[in-house]
């Protein structure tokens, strides 16, 4: 009720979001339920979308981040992922569907390789400026598979000590470092046959901006 009074939505929507959630997302105990689907309603107010786009993009995100959402506990996480994601679509002019379909295209390959939930939101949100969410995901992925390679075939580490993907800036300015802009055919080709793919390589080329 109190939901439906602030967003003048009927409380019946409510009570089919958490069922929807409950059904998406397995051990909602206590007040989890409640703050998940409020979340999910607040978030579709604050990116132009419906509230089942959410639910969805909710339960797929907590498919890929399930030990962090049950590290941090689920309703603290998932308030946080519709703050970050609320955010993102304010500052790179995208929406909720889009950054839905983004994630979608990258999977779990860059969670896999320890990149935080903070990180890829920035780099998806970003590439969103010039490109549907699916392709900016679609991107990311193929320089996210190509990275390993790409290390020995420039002779660059893009690691830390421990073995996590460096931060996205520092793989950038050291690939800066060695080519300064990335701006000739040539350079391209380079980068091309380093990650393995015209996907990877216009990645780089749009993220060094």
């Amino acid at each position: 009720m109190e939901y439906s009074a602030q967003f003048g939505e009927s409380a019946s929507q409510y009570v089919r979001s958490a069922y929807d959630i409950q059904s998406a997302i397995d051990g909602l105990a206590g007040n989890d339920l409640p703050r998940f689907t409020t979340a999910a309603g607040t978030l579709a107010k604050a990116t132009k979308a419906n509230v089942s786009d959410i639910t969805s993009y909710f339960g797929s995100m907590y498919g890929i981040f399930r030990g962090q959402a049950n590290e941090m506990g689920k309703a603290r996480w998932v308030e946080m992922l519709a703050g970050q994601t609320a955010q993102a679509v304010q500052m790179f002019k995208t929406t909720g569907p889009e950054m839905s379909s983004a994630f979608e295209s990258v999977g779990a390959e860059a969670q896999t390789m320890g990149i935080r939930l903070s990180e890829q939101m920035a780099i998806l949100g970003n590439l969103q400026s010039t490109m549907s969410g699916s392709e900016a995901g679609t991107k990311y992925r193929a320089f996210l598979q190509g990275v390993g390679k790409a290390q020995s075939q420039l002779g660059l580490s893009f690691v830390d000590d421990s073995g996590k993907l460096l931060p996205m800036v520092q793989i950038l300015e050291k690939i800066k470092g060695k080519f300064g802009d990335i701006d000739t055919l040539a350079e391209s080709d380079t980068l091309k046959k380093a990650f393995g793919s015209a996907e990877a390589s216009g990645f780089l080329k749009l993220m060094a901006g």
